[in-house]
């Protein structure tokens, strides 16, 4: 069985700390207010190592020194080490994020994916949300739509039409919530939570996940205008669908029936979407030419 000491060292190694600067770390919470000397003949490490290691993290933020006491130092309390080092991951994502943008691919890449992590999903949902211009189609469970219903909010925010089926009661800042029909029932014959998302009618993925959202079943994502419009096609049908479904349940005049299916059309429907445009490009471009008409000589 794992010791709490090795779990910690595991995980503060995770984090990017090495061995010995994970002990010192543990040991600094166990004793603060140690000098360097008494920090190394606590551990048993040389004296010199040891002050490398804590100049090391006290620039990873992890150790805080007071100078006017000989120097002595304390280690950062956990929550104040969590907000550190994800300060830090922020930042350093973000610089990279601004890297890469300048690191040109070498076209597009219209291959079929599968994720394998939940962190993967999100992260590549989020980012889906974040550079969508045209419109956002989704048909999420509770555990997927509480992830990322910040990022949905903020495409709506942008101008983006965004229209998602739910299956309990939710509400999103400017988007088409859809209730599914008998929603807990759908969720309860599920082994998992769903996610489909599908951007510009360019970029769709679909995830099963375990019930707590921890795993994943079965993930797959692509940039294939041909699978990301098909599958926009469709589910703007479903929306259309599930909220006229619910309208005639309702009782809602035929008047009613007709303009809430013209202004879900002209949300949903996104004929300037990039995937349609493209994918009708590329159907243009393989048409094969006609024939010319022979000329026809009058006797």
């Amino acid at each position: 069985m794992t010791s709490v000491r090795e779990r910690c060292t595991n995980e503060l190694r995770g984090l990017g700390m090495t061995l010995l600067e994970a002990a010192i770390y543990l040991h600094l919470v166990r004793h603060p207010r140690s000098t360097g000397y008494a920090v190394a003949h606590g551990l048993g490490k040389p004296t010199a190592n040891v002050y490398a290691a804590l100049e090391s993290l006290r620039k990873k933020g992890a150790v805080v020194a007071d100078q006017a006491k000989r120097r002595v130092f304390r280690a950062l309390p956990a929550d104040g080490l969590q907000r550190v080092f994800a300060e830090r991951f922020r930042d350093r994502t973000r610089r990279l994020e601004d890297a890469l943008a300048q690191w040109k691919g070498s076209g597009d890449d219209t291959g079929v994916y599968q994720l394998t992590e939940p962190e993967q999903v999100f992260a590549q949902a989020q980012a889906m949300l974040r550079h969508a211009r045209s419109v956002v189609l989704g048909d999420l469970f509770p555990v997927p739509l509480a992830r990322l219903k910040p990022a949905l909010e903020a495409a709506a925010a942008r101008g983006v039409p965004v229209a998602v089926q739910v299956y309990e009661p939710a509400s999103l800042r400017g988007a088409d919530v859809v209730m599914g029909v008998r929603g807990r029932d759908v969720i309860a014959r599920w082994p998992g939570q769903w996610l489909a998302l599908v951007t510009d009618g360019s970029e769709y993925l679909v995830a099963l996940l375990s019930e707590d959202g921890t795993s994943v079943i079965h993930s797959t994502w692509t940039k294939s205008p041909h699978l990301a419009w098909t599958t926009h096609s469709s589910m703007s049908g479903d929306l259309l669908a599930t909220r006229l479904t619910a309208a005639l349940e309702a009782g809602e005049s035929v008047r009613d029936l007709k303009a809430l299916v013209a202004r879900m059309e002209r949300r949903l429907r996104a004929p300037e979407a990039p995937g349609y445009k493209r994918l009708v490009g590329e159907a243009k471009k393989k048409r094969a030419p006609r024939s010319p008409a022979r000329a026809t000589r009058k006797a």
